[in-house]
Parts: C-alpha cells; structure tokens; sequence
C-alpha cells in the first residue's frame, strides 16, 4: 500500500520538467517508503500517464529510472518530492500522520518573495543563494571605434542587499498587542533562524537588527536589512488571534481543544489546565451521570460549573457564585475538582488549585488566577474566617470578581490603569464561612456533608478522563444552539415577589440566582445529555428549593441589623452588668471586676437607652461583625427595621439622662427585645431518673 502522498501524486501527474528528473525523484521516494524495486516501475508507468509531458518513455527508460532512483545514496526529503507533484486536483495531506494542518490553505504557506533578472528594477526578494537582493537597471556606455561615437548597453543586475533572509511567518495579535514570528535561512551558512518580536520593539530599529544578529550569528552579514526590506519580500503570513483566557469570540465559547476556530492560539495561564476533547460520549455520560449522583446538592454545583459560560455572555451583570462549606474532610474540595474536570483533566490535581489565604496566595495573585479563568470556573480554596484580614481579603475577592473588574488603580505619570476583567464563576470551598450579608448574598452557599456511599465519587475519579467529553459537546452545543432566554425577566419577577413574602434580605439577587440555575438546568435538558439531565430534574429542584430556602434566612441573619440585636441579647445574657438599672448608678463590686463601661440603661417603660460609641465598642470585643459598621449607618438600618421607639420630632437619636448627664442614643423597642419562644427538648429518660432520686 502506497503513502497517501504517493497516491496523491500518481493521480495528479508530475510538475513538468525537460530531464524527467521527477521519475527518478518518486522511485527514491518509493524506495524510502519501502516498496519494492519489481513494483516501481508500475507506478511511475501511471505517473507518467497523469502527466502532461510529451515525452515517450518506453519500458527500458522506465526500468533505468527506477534503477537510478533505488541505487541512489541520497534520501529524498517530503519537501523535495512534494516540489515535484502537481496539486491542481487537490491534497491528502490530511492523510498523513506526520501532516501538520496549516491555518492558511496548502500552497500559500508564508515564505519570502524570489527575484531574478526579469523583474521590474527596485524589486527586492530572495536569491537562489540565499541572499537578499535588491534588481536594479542599469545603462553602461562604451566607445566604439568602429562608429566613432559612445554606444549605450542596458541590463538589469542584482545588487546584494544581506545575507539574513528572513520573513514573516506569522502575525498574531493578544489583546491590544501584534507579536510577529520570523523564519529565514542564512545565505553563508544555511542556519535555519526564528524569533520572535513585539510590534513596540520593531519601532526601534536598533533592536530589529540586534535580533537578527543574534539569530544569524557571525558568519552572515547583515548589510541593509531593515523591517521595511522584510514586509517587501514577505509573501502569505499567518494571521492568528491569541487569547490569555478562554472567552467568546465571534459568538463561539473558545477554549483548548474545542476546535471551533483554526486561527485562534492560546497561552493560558499554568493555573489554568482547560483542555477539552472529543472522545467516546455514551462513556461520557455515564461518567457524568454518576457525578450528578453523589449524595449532596452535586446537581446544583454542576449545573453551576456548565452554566459558567452562559452567565459570562448573556448574563454579566447578574454572575454569582457557589460556595461548598464543610467539616475537613467531607470531600467537598474533592468533588468540586472533579466536576471541574469536565473543562480539563488538569484541574482534578492539587497543584492548579488557587488556595486562598495570606499564607497561600496574595489579593493581587488572586485577582490575575481570576481573571485568566476567563468564562470558566474557578475553584478558591480552604476559605476561612480565623484570621480577620483573610475574612476582609475574601470580601474583597468576592465583590471584586462578581462585580466585573478589580480596583481602579492609577498610574505614575497620571491617568487610570486599564481594570482587569472577571467573567469566571467562583467555586468556594472551605469550612468556616465569612459572615457579611451582601458577599453571602453573591455567593449560593451550599452546606456539604460527608458521603455516607462512596460509590459514585470512586466511579467517577476512576473514569476522570471521560468528563473533558462532556465539555467538548456542550461547548460545542453552545457554540451552535441560540439560547431561549424568553421568560426569564417574568420568571426572576415571580420568584422575587415571592422571597419577598417570606421576608428574605436582599431576595432579587437570590431570585436572580434561583433562576439562572433553572434556566442552565432547561438548557441542559435541550443538549446532547438530555437523557442524563431528565431523570434527575425532581432532585435538582428539591435541592434548589432547600438551598434557596436556606440562603435567604443565612443572608437575612448577616444584615447589619440581625449581628447588631444578637449582639445586644448576647450581652444581656452574659454582660448585664454593662447595662444600668436605674438613671443614675454607680459601679458596684461585680462591674468593677468586670467592665465599668456601661453601655445604656433600663427605662421606665421597658425600653433600651444605649450610648451607640460605647455600644459599637462592646460589639467589637466580642467580635459581633466582620466589618465594624459606623454609628450612622446602624442608625439608619435600626430606624428602617422599625427597631427604634418612634419619636414626635422623628429624630431616630433620642436624648436620656445618664448619671446626671444628658447624652443622644438609640431607644430600642422593649418588644424587639424579645427571643422567639423555642419548645425545650424533651430529657432523656435515664436523666429524669436521675432528676427523681435527687
């Protein structure tokens, strides 16, 4: 069986030539590819059938040529034997395994311009030597005697220009800047050269010829050669556009391996392991449907990590995120990695995890892994409160990559930076959460236990490389399906009238979120893995109902207002002291071993009188909010929760006496005071028994 290259060529006929040297040419490449000697006489025969020569070659010319080729020494090279092929009816190149698809067409690959005598005078290209050389014309006078008088001789010669003949292979441009990739050979030396230039640099003609002397070395002489010289004699560049992270470009979600554009190259950041494929999809699947099966709300985190490309395009205003908070070791971290996996295998392994944490990574290396995610995911590791910085660092984190960009920063010599952009979807995982109601807000925070069965998880981690499957196809499906976003405006209403009523702390953004999960869920539902999808849609919506329940009355404990009153009850449980009894009290023994900063006092109709500075001071002792509100903004959020006793003047600050002084506080409502009642959990048997004896 011929290569395909050979077959290629047999079909197509030689490029004409006066010697028939291309006869010659297939039997050495015949003898390479490892035919033997009795069988290459039949295929030149069919060559030269194929070919437009007019040449007659009889069996004993064919069988000389064959011999010629086979008793050669010299391996013919593929660019030698494809010099000799005519191309007029196509190529297989494709089917060869050592062919590289080009992204411009075969037969316009970038090389640089030849020139010879005939060409027009200023024309500058390529010599057969190598070097570059520059056609001019010129016009020689002579005395001749046999005339008596100067006659005029003109002709065209080429004048040596540089020994580095180099041209532009390829062009690409990353975000607001042109790179270009040189290739050439040297004419002294034959040193095959490539380097690579930022278009800022080629301004400065100075570094242009420093490259080129370090790519040519000593022996090839740089005369004249400039960038302008090497844009005249360059001929089909490659033109790419190069992406830091993945993205939609042209209407089509790009990521490593997609294969939705050839033009498109990318450099993603190491942190970064996205690298889908096409592969086996019923195998896929199943992979898939045992990761929606592990115990715990895993339909909602992978619905989520699928969704991540449709909140990036459609829904940029409205992104959230996903936190996963559990005890150490309840393989919350475990699961999330694998269900990343679905964009790339890499991302199941530890090293590509973003830890989060003063000790693990800093604000601005968060903030680069981030942005270079792209339409992606992103998992942020081992979050925890402990440390109140790290829990200031992940409010930070949180809004900042929600929101869209990071700070506005300026620069040294004016003007403002250039924001970095974020349009990843955060997963979170950790085990003790950071409280503050709006970054508990834009995050869907799921509590994760333990699997009792670890069936599916093994299954899974087993067959890990089945999900970069399931992210080729539904990347693809995206890529082809216009999404059916009607309904969803009506349906956020609904829902949010809905939380509404049930008294929930910021209930459009947890409307907004509950149904973006069910539109992502109807997407999936209309994709290749519908039948995976379907039968799991009744637990996907009793999961999202729980959560979402859940969300609300944890976002609604973490206002301003909710830490502030369970600091108060806190303090009347365990501080009462810290408030007086009377209008005018001195310390007594038990405040002087404890605080004597009294922080309010009893009135007479049941209301709390409390000073706000001494107040917010006892709060921030015993660690009540995550961020120390002012005593403005207490003020207001007391007055709009209908906490303060209402005043003739409207004022929300009231003036009492204190220790015969007059001094402006907040007036708390005796029934605001007041904890829900709580039905006491029964005793154990054995210890009434014990009640009993005693």
């Amino acid at each position: 069986m011929n290569p395909p290259c050979v077959d290629h060529a047999i079909a197509n006929g030689p490029m004409p030539d006066e010697g028939m040297a291309w006869a010659i040419t297939l039997a050495q490449w015949l003898k390479k590819a490892g035919r033997p000697l009795d069988t290459a006489p039949m295929q030149v025969a069919r060559w030269l059938n194929a070919s437009d020569s007019m040449e007659d070659m009889d069996d004993e010319d064919i069988l000389n040529f064959c011999k010629s080729g086979y008793n050669s020494t010299t391996e013919i090279s593929c660019n030698e034997f494809m010099h000799c092929a005519s191309f007029s009816k196509g190529c297989t190149y494709e089917k060869c395994p050592q062919f590289v698809k080009p992204v411009v067409p075969i037969g316009t690959l970038p090389t640089a311009r030849r020139i010879n005598l005939s060409d027009f005078p200023g024309t500058i290209g390529i010599d057969d030597d190598g070097a570059v050389k520059i056609c001019k014309h010129v016009t020689k006078k002579e005395y001749a005697t046999w005339v008596g008088k100067p006659q005029e001789e003109a002709y065209n010669l080429l004048e040596w220009v540089s020994d580095c003949g180099v041209y532009i292979h390829t062009e690409t441009l990353a975000e607001e800047e042109t790179e270009f990739v040189f290739e050439g050979t040297g004419a002294a030396d034959k040193r095959q050269v490539r380097f690579t230039m930022q278009a800022g640099d080629l301004a400065d003609s100075r570094k242009f010829k420093a490259a080129l002397i370090n790519a040519f070395g000593a022996a090839n002489r740089l005369g004249e050669m400039s960038f302008d010289i090497v844009q005249k004699i360059t001929r089909n560049t490659i033109k790419r556009r190069r992406l830091t992270a993945p993205a939609w470009v042209d209407g089509r979600p790009m990521v490593p391996g997609v294969g939705l554009a050839d033009d498109i190259e990318f450099k993603l950041l190491d942190m970064i392991p996205a690298q889908v494929r096409d592969g086996n999809l019923d195998e896929a699947k199943d992979t898939l449907g045992k990761l929606l099966d592990i115990p715990g709300p895993a339909t909602i985190l992978v619905a989520a990590i699928l969704g991540a490309p449709i909140y990036a395009r459609h829904f940029a205003n409205d992104r959230f995120g996903v936190g996963v908070w559990g005890r150490s070791g309840s393989l919350k971290t475990s699961m999330a990695k694998k269900a990343m996996c679905i964009y790339g295998e890499g991302y199941n392994d530890d090293i590509n995890l973003l830890k989060f944490g003063r000790n693990s990574s800093t604000g601005v290396g968060q903030e680069v892994v981030l942005g270079g995610a792209g339409f992606l995911p992103e998992i942020i590791d081992n979050v925890k409160s402990v440390d109140p910085r790290d829990a200031q660092q992940y409010i930070a984190t949180v809004h900042s990559t929600i929101e869209g960009k990071d700070k506005v920063r300026g620069k040294k010599d004016g003007g403002k930076r250039n924001n970095r952009a974020f349009c990843c979807t955060p997963i979170i995982t950790g085990e003790i959460k950071p409280d503050e109601a709006s970054t508990s807000a834009r995050i869907f925070n799921l509590k994760w236990s333990e699997p009792k069965s670890k069936t599916e998880i093994d299954y899974v981690a087993k067959h890990i490389k089945d999900l970069p499957v399931i992210g080729y196809y539904w990347l693809r499906h995206l890529a082809a399906t216009e999404l059916n976003l009607d309904g969803f405006e009506e349906a956020r209403t609904a829902k949010t009238e809905e939380f509404n009523e049930k008294n929930y702390v910021n209930s459009g953004r947890l409307a907004t979120i509950y149904t973006l999960l069910r539109m992502t869920w109807a997407a999936l539902l209309a994709s290749p893995f519908k039948e995976v999808f379907e039968p799991r849609s009744k637990r996907f919506l009793a999961d999202l109902d729980r959560c979402a329940e859940e969300q609300g009355a944890m976002v609604s404990e973490e206002t301003e207002v909710a830490k502030f009153m369970a600091g108060i009850k806190a303090i009347l449980a365990s501080q009462p002291h810290l408030i007086q009894k009377f209008a005018s009290q001195m310390p007594d023994e038990y405040g002087k071993t404890y605080m004597k900063d009294v922080i309010g006092r009893w009135m007479e109709n049941g209301d709390l009188f409390l000073v706000p500075s001494y107040t917010l001071s006892a709060m921030k002792r015993i660690g009540v909010f995550t961020q120390i509100p002012t005593e403005g903004s207490i003020t207001d959020a007391l007055a709009q929760a209908d906490i303060l006793a209402e005043q003739k003047s409207k004022r929300k600050k009231v003036q009492q006496t204190m220790n015969e002084h007059r001094v402006y506080g907040w007036q708390i409502r005796e029934d605001k005071l007041e904890s829900a009642e709580v039905d006491e959990p029964e005793t154990p048997d054995t210890f009434k028994k014990f009640a009993k004896s005693g």
